[in-house]
């Protein structure tokens, strides 16, 4: 992790702000356009209302850990993602930043890159060798990572070391050895609260198409990458945003289950950014009780993987 020499400024700068009253940023623009579109409202879960960016922000800054949930191609995710990170460092909060998109075996790159005083994160796609990651194209996510730079919001990492993915998917979390299970307090098996559910939403999202034997180890991988977010939150010393394919922050079965599970004190929200179906136009109509906030966009275009080529 890093801490940028940029929060003497930002304490200038928050100064100023209160004598302003108005440097928190607003939302990008979105493309909210019938009363009756879902698009770029936000719904609150408990409440059972749409409610507004600041009452959105007003709930991040009362949480210990905030959670966002992001679709990892949608790009109006990531702009809403740093509008986030602008505005919690404009409301001086103090918080890290943990990122699934970077493993812990990229900690010392983090350090290299902390080791100088920068004002943007530019040259951290080269730090994290971006352009080879698999992850998408890293203009999406600069924006989120200049904004905890100039911040002085450190950087973590969040998922499992990728040199033991090749052996995660032959042989499930008895690939791990004992010292990384007892960091991550991984159990004998996985719990039955969260077990069949995981097994069952990993056969979804591979079409009903995988064996079960590796349907079983991917859902140890999935909870051990929880974990690891999770370890990685409770880490820090004041606060914890986390920003994670929103599969990752749903509270029935992913990090919030394990924050309770491995005993965090303090609020944990969270928000999934959610796109939009034709013709369902009410947030009912979608998987929301898993979630304190959703935030709707529209969907971008895609295939389906499950559908037939041809």
């Amino acid at each position: 992790m890093f801490i940028s020499a940029g929060r003497k400024i930002q304490g200038l700068t928050l100064a100023l702000c209160g004598l302003l009253a108005a440097c928190v940023p607003a939302p990008p623009p979105g493309s909210y356009r019938t009363p009756q579109s879902l698009d770029d409202r936000i719904w609150s879960v408990a409440g059972e209302r749409f409610v507004t960016p600041d009452t959105l922000l007003q709930a991040m800054t009362e949480a210990r850990f905030v959670l966002l949930g992001e679709v990892h191609d949608n790009p109006r995710h990531h702009a809403l993602e740093a509008w986030a990170m602008r505005a919690l460092v404009e409301k001086n909060r103090r918080f890290a930043l943990v990122a699934e998109m970077i493993s812990t075996d990229q900690d010392k790159a983090l350090k290299l890159f902390s080791e100088t005083p920068r004002d943007n994160a530019a040259t951290l796609r080269l730090f994290l060798d971006w352009d080879n990651s698999g992850w998408p194209d890293w203009a999406a996510y600069e924006p989120i990572f200049t904004a905890a730079v100039r911040g002085g919001v450190p950087i973590m990492a969040g998922n499992l070391d990728r040199t033991l993915l090749p052996a995660l998917h032959r042989s499930g979390s008895a690939a791990f050895d004992d010292k990384t299970r007892a960091d991550l307090a991984l159990p004998a098996a996985l719990p039955e609260a969260v077990g069949p559910a995981l097994r069952d939403a990993i056969q979804s999202s591979h079409c009903g198409a995988l064996p079960e034997r590796v349907v079983q180890a991917f859902a140890e991988i999935q909870f051990a990458r929880d974990a690891e977010m999770t370890r990685a939150l409770m880490s820090t010393p004041d606060n914890a945003l986390l920003i994670a394919e929103a599969e990752h922050v749903r509270k029935d079965r992913a990090v919030p289950y394990q924050l309770h599970r491995l005993g965090a004190h303090g609020r944990v929200l969270s928000i999934a950014f959610m796109e939009t179906r034709p013709g369902q136009s009410s947030p009912t109509d979608y998987d929301i009780a898993a979630y304190d906030y959703v935030w709707f966009t529209p969907a971008i275009p895609r295939n389906d993987p499950c559908k037939p080529a041809g």
